[in-house]
C-alpha cells in the first residue's frame, strides 16, 4: 500500500514539479533569469550555471556591456561567489550604469521596467566596496525607481521595486498588497527583501497556496516560476510538520520521518557538560528502547497512544502491537535490525505481524512499519522501504540508521 496523500497534497506537489520544469528550461540560458533563480532558489536541486553566467556577463566590456551583466554580477555577489576579477567588473559596470539617464528623448529606458535587473543591481550595490559608488548608485536608483513606479508594472512586479528600495535602506514605497502577488511577497521576505508584517504574512501564505492550486497546470513565466517556488519552499519550512488540530496517518508518518534530524540533539557525550558532572551517553541497543523513544515523540501528540496492546487472538496466538493509536486504528510496528539480520527478515516479521493484528474485530486497520538500522545499511533502505510497503495493511515504512555519533 501507498502513503494515503491528500487532494491538496498532490495538487501541491504536481504544482511544485510544474514549477522546477519551467525552471529547468534556464539551464544554461546564461541570462539575467537564470541568474535571479540561481541567487533565490539556492538549494534547489536545478542545476542553474550561474559562474559561467557571471563570467560571460563580466567579460562583457565597452559597447557590450549592458545593465543586465551588471544586475548578473549583482546577483552572484549576493550568492557569494563572486570571484575577485568578476569584483572589479562589477564595480566598473556599477559605476557605468549609474551615469545612465532614465528617459531618452522623453522614452523610459529598458532598465526602468525591469525589475528584476533592477533589484540585481541594487545588490550588487549594497556590496560594493567603494563607498562613494555605492552613494551614486542608490541615487541613481532612487531616480529609475521613481520613473519606474509610473510604468505600466503589474503589482507583482512593483514589489519588486520595493524590494530595492528596502536594499538602499529608503523609505518604501506603497507595497502591493493583493492576493495576486502574495506569492512574490512572501518570496522577497524569505530573502529578506522586505520587512516582515506579522499581521499580514499569514494572509500572504493563504494567499499564495491559493494561488498555485488555483494555477496549477497554467504556464507561468520563469521569473515568476522561481518566486513562486521560493514562496513554497518558505511556507514549508515555517510551516509546522504536522497539523496538532486534527493529526493524521500522514502526520504520523511525517513525525517519524523526522526522527533523524532530532537524533542531532541526542545525548552522547565523550566528557562532561558540566562541572562535576559525568559524561552521559543514551543508548539504544533493543527495540524496546526504540519504543520508547517513538512513545515519547507520539504521546504527547495523541493522548490515545499505547503501547504492548494486544490484539484478538488468533487460534493460540495472543498478538501484541508495540504503539498503537486507537484513533487512527493504526499501528507503529518497531524492529530492531542488528548487522546480522538481513531485509529479508524484516519483511518476513511485518508480514507475519500484519496478519496477526489486521483481522477480523481488530481495533487496528494499518500499520506503519518503523525499522532501526543498527548497522547502518543506507544502501538497503529505498529496496527495503518498497517492499514493506507491498504488504497488506501497511501503509508506509520509516527506516532510520543509528546515528554516526553514537559510537560503540
Amino acid at each position: 500500500m501507498v502513503p494515503v496523500t491528500s487532494p491538496e497534497e498532490i495538487l501541491l506537489s504536481d504544482a511544485r514539479k510544474q514549477l522546477s520544469r519551467e525552471l529547468q528550461s534556464l539551464c544554461g540560458k546564461g541570462n539575467l533569469d537564470e541568474a535571479f533563480a540561481a541567487w533565490l532558489l539556492p538549494a534547489t536541486d536545478i542545476e542553474f550555471r550561474l559562474r559561467e553566467v557571471a563570467q560571460a556577463a563580466a567579460e562583457h566590456t565597452g559597447g557590450q556591456r549592458t545593465y543586465r551583466d551588471v544586475a548578473i554580477l549583482g546577483f552572484t555577489a549576493a550568492a557569494g561567489i563572486l570571484e575577485d576579477s568578476q569584483r572589479e567588473a562589477l564595480q566598473f559596470g556599477l559605476e557605468w550604469v549609474s551615469g545612465r539617464a532614465p528617459l531618452i528623448d522623453g522614452q523610459p529606458m529598458d532598465f526602468c521596467t525591469d525589475p528584476v535587473g533592477l533589484l540585481g543591481i541594487s545588490l550588487g550595490a549594497r556590496l560594493a566596496s567603494d563607498v562613494a559608488v555605492k552613494a551614486k548608485v542608490n541615487e541613481w536608483l532612487d531616480s529609475v525607481i521613481n520613473q519606474s513606479f509610473q510604468s505600466r508594472l503589474d503589482d507583482w512586479q512593483k514589489c519588486l521595486l520595493c524590494a530595492v528600495k528596502q536594499q538602499e535602506n529608503s523609505n518604501v514605497m506603497f507595497l502591493p498588497t493583493g492576493s495576486q502577488s502574495a506569492d512574490v511577497r512572501v518570496a522577497l521576505r524569505s530573502k529578506g527583501m522586505l520587512p516582515d508584517a506579522l499581521d499580514s504574512n499569514y494572509q500572504d501564505y493563504i494567499d499564495t497556496l491559493s494561488l498555485v492550486k488555483r494555477n496549477c497546470g497554467a504556464d507561468v513565466p520563469p521569473i515568476r516560476a522561481a518566486l513562486r517556488l521560493a514562496a513554497l519552499d518558505s511556507i514549508q519550512q515555517m510551516a509546522p510538520a504536522i497539523s496538532l488540530f486534527c493529526p493524521s496517518i500522514e502526520d504520523v508518518c511525517r513525525i517519524l520521518a523526522r526522527v533523524p534530524a532530532a537524533l542531532r540533539r541526542w545525548t552522547w557525550e565523550e566528557r562532561a557538560r558540566t562541572r562535576g558532572g559525568e559524561p552521559r551517553k543514551w543508548h539504544i541497543d533493543n527495540e524496546y528502547h526504540v519504543q520508547n523513544l517513538l512513545y515519547l515523540l507520539l504521546a504527547p501528540v495523541f493522548p490515545d497512544l499505547t503501547d504492548e496492546d494486544y490484539t484478538p487472538s488468533v487460534g493460540q496466538m495472543h498478538p501484541r502491537a508495540d504503539l498503537g493509536i486507537l484513533c487512527l486504528r493504526l499501528i507503529i510496528e518497531v524492529k530492531f535490525m542488528r548487522s546480522n539480520d538481513s531485509p529479508q527478515d524484516m519483511i518476513e516479521q511485518i508480514a507475519a505481524d500484519s496478519g496477526l493484528y489486521l483481522v477480523e474485530n481488530s481495533s487496528y486497520s494499518q500499520i506503519i512499519a518503523f525499522i532501526w538500522d543498527d548497522s547502518r545499511r543506507s544502501e538497503q533502505h529505498d529496496l527495503l522501504r518498497a517492499g514493506l510497503r507491498q504488504l497488506r495493511g501497511v501503509v508506509d515504512a520509516v527506516i532510520v540508521s543509528r546515528p554516526g555519533s553514537m559510537t560503540t
